[in-house]
């Protein structure tokens, strides 16, 4: 599923949904949230039909270009009215993976856009996929990831994404490292370039109205590359299932 908040800003986000889409071998569901359509009740109509006119311009933009990617799947559009983080959460379900775009170091970003992705990260059941702002995908023949990260903060978080990184290895065709993320937060990860994908663990105990921790925060705001972030509760599921879908797909290097 892609989180798509306006267009074309959100590019990158239905791009990357796409790709995985065409990995897992799956659908694409693009998500589109209207919170101000509760507030214009007593709105004059007319004015109230142009909103909702371009909200869906918005949904109908993004499955064009889904669509003109050539991916195999089925691309479906949902619009939820309410509040972002519920609207995300509440259409993610049923997803494999939730794809959505990093709002980026700035305060003034992150007040504009409500700190919504830190929120779905911390109380999502799914994997989700943080896009960084302005990615886009350099052409059809480049790679989506050239490298899988697993980005750790300590050996018990090590031996846990182990089991998920080697399964995104073997869904992507790419080889991992191990690092440690940063003691301090919004310290930088050396090295990452943007066709890594950095697989961190959420943490056991994210609060549910919070945010995830420190160091995942600041991963989010300032890495170069997409980052993955894993529930506790899914990760040795995911890795079985990932491995799963591996050993049944056609091998794209023919």
């Amino acid at each position: 599923m892609a989180a798509v908040g306006s267009w074309p800003r959100d590019v990158a986000v239905v791009e990357r949904a796409a790709q995985e889409a065409e990995r897992r071998g799956g659908s694409i569901t693009l998500l589109h949230v209207d919170q101000e359509r509760y507030a214009m009740s007593g709105a004059d109509e007319e004015y109230v039909g142009r909103h909702v006119f371009a909200q869906h311009e918005v949904l109908a933009a993004a499955a064009e270009h889904a669509r003109s990617l050539g991916r195999r799947g089925p691309v479906q559009t949902a619009l939820y009215v309410g509040a972002v983080t519920d609207g995300i959460l509440r259409t993610a379900h049923a997803a494999a993976v939730v794809v959505l775009g990093a709002e980026g170091a700035s305060p003034a970003v992150r007040a504009v856009r409500g700190g919504v992705t830190a929120a779905v990260v911390a109380r999502a059941t799914c994997l989700v996929e943080v896009v960084p702002a302005g990615e886009r995908l350099a052409g059809p023949d480049a790679p989506a990831v050239g490298r899988v990260v697993a980005a750790s903060i300590a050996e018990g978080q090590r031996r846990v994404l182990a089991g998920v990184a080697a399964a995104q290895a073997a869904l992507w065709d790419v080889p991992t490292e191990e690092v440690t993320l940063p003691g301090r937060p919004g310290a930088d990860l050396p090295g990452l370039d943007e066709h890594d994908l950095v697989v961190v663990l959420r943490g056991a105990h994210a609060p549910l109205w919070g945010r995830p921790d420190a160091r995942i925060r600041g991963l989010l705001d300032h890495a170069p590359c997409t980052v993955l972030v894993v529930p506790p509760e899914l990760a040795d599921d995911e890795a079985q299932r990932d491995a799963a879908v591996t050993a049944t797909r056609p091998d794209r290097r023919s």
